[in-house]
């Protein structure tokens, strides 16, 4: 079978079991578009992000490593230790997202930096002994790698919270919701509006917005959480509205 584009083939195994009336699932053959998947601009975002740190890094020679090596042995030696740093953050603040969501940002914060010293560290201190881009002529400690590390952990923290708190104290105006919903990238290019509500019609999701109404075929909970950076939730398992969109809740027999 020829198809335009890349295409992604999933197998879902089938069950059929009368006495539980189970449903049973069919093979599927998904449409897989790289140039509309969020998942592939966000890769190809952060692989260009960490090109750009290493290639700082590696011209900048941080700790002493401007005259260690080669430059492509720095290049990957710092590019290597960004994109384990960067990646152990990640998945801290993933997990934080589904399990601590009502956590004040300051608990999750202390959270995301621990963690990245305690699980970083190791690695830096393997890697650095390993292939360091030069003779170690004074070998740090252990207790210097985790003191650095924790430092630049406090410090990228306090850069990426301290933009906003100044905007704010600037009086720069914020829009109600100044996040991009991931699920936009899924809408047409030339899509402007603002996403409403979201329906479930069969196995299509329906996007309401305010220009009209966009099919997505794609299961229910991914498509609500594709739309987390909105303020939004779910009136019924069928169905998500976004709080802004509400102007007035009806009740019918004392229910909504």
């Amino acid at each position: 079978m020829n198809f335009e584009g890349g295409v992604k083939v999933r197998q879902l195994f089938e069950f059929e079991d009368l006495s539980q009336k189970l449903l049973f699932r069919k093979i599927r053959i998904e449409r897989f578009d790289f140039e509309s998947s969020p998942q592939i601009k966000t890769l190809l975002m952060r692989l260009g992000l960490l090109t750009v740190l290493g290639v700082f890094l590696t011209i900048a020679g941080p700790f002493g490593t401007y005259r260690s090596g080669e430059t492509i042995q720095r290049f990957v030696y710092w590019f290597a230790l960004s994109a384990v740093s960067v990646s152990i953050a990640l998945c801290i603040q993933n997990v934080l997202r589904k399990c601590g969501r009502e956590w004040h940002v300051l608990i999750k914060e202390s959270i995301v930096i621990l963690g990245t010293t305690i699980l970083f560290t190791p690695f830096l201190w393997v890697w650095t002994f390993h292939r360091y881009p030069g003779p170690l002529n004074d070998p740090p400690t252990v207790f210097w790698m985790t003191s650095v590390v924790l430092a630049i952990c406090i410090s990228v923290s306090i850069f990426r919270h301290g933009i906003s708190f100044f905007l704010k104290q600037a009086g720069v105006a914020e829009t109600e919701n100044p996040k991009v919903a991931r699920l936009i990238w899924r809408l047409p290019e030339r899509f402007s509006g603002r996403i409403i509500h979201l329906a479930i019609d069969g196995h299509i999701v329906q996007v309401i917005t305010d220009v009209g109404t966009f099919d997505l075929r794609m299961r229910f909970s991914d498509a609500v959480d594709e739309v987390s950076e909105i303020k939004g939730a779910c009136a019924h398992r069928s169905h998500w509205v976004a709080l802004a969109e509400i102007t007035e809740i009806i009740t019918v027999k004392g229910r909504p």
